[in-house]
């Protein structure tokens, strides 16, 4: 299996690791007649509150950068590389991230796309983690940004990792090293 990352190194991605370290408890877990997508919204007003206070005391870093709650930066494909995994991806899914680090909505080079943001809040199984990885290296490779970030909230990266085992090893060295942008929190 390609390896995605779990070394954060880079100042966006240390900033949003940050935040999330940031966020209170009281927002990574709570019942709301179990619908995990207002838990899952909630947590993302919060951590963009959190990395935006981060952002605000490093303006030198974030200079032309918007920090955007779920913007419509839509994928729209006949066919998703679904990384020689089983789950297939309808070409009728709308995919909108949680978070994006960029310029704007009309700039697509990568010197100005820099993070895109994936949020789960209930432990995913290995289906919505396939699909969520999936998600990001389009957006990746879509709107070449220059990493993605998984966060799940109510897991750890092992089981993660565990769930990204059914990816396949004959990728192409470029499949790969869009995978190795994908860092998991």
């Amino acid at each position: 299996m390609p390896i995605l990352n779990t070394n954060i190194n880079k100042p966006y991605l240390i900033d949003l690791q940050s935040s999330i370290i940031n966020v209170s408890n009281n927002f990574c877990q709570w019942d709301y007649n179990g619908n995990d997508q207002i838990r899952e919204r909630v947590f993302a007003y919060e951590l963009y509150h959190q990395w935006s206070k981060i952002k605000e005391q490093n303006l030198d870093r974030y200079i032309g950068l918007q920090l955007h709650g779920e913007i419509g930066k839509v994928i729209y494909r006949d066919v998703y590389n679904n990384l020689g995994t089983r789950h297939i991806i309808k070409n009728t899914e709308r995919f909108e991230p949680d978070l994006v680090l960029h310029q704007s909505q009309n700039s697509k080079e990568e010197n100005w796309q820099k993070l895109i943001v994936e949020l789960k809040c209930n432990r995913p199984n290995e289906k919505e983690t396939i699909e969520t990885i999936i998600k990001l290296y389009h957006y990746i490779l879509d709107y070449n940004f220059q990493f993605g970030a998984f966060v799940s909230v109510n897991s750890n990266n092992q089981e993660l990792l565990n769930h990204c085992g059914t990816i396949s090893n004959d990728l192409t060295d470029e499949e790969k090293e869009t995978l190795r942008k994908i860092y998991l929190f």
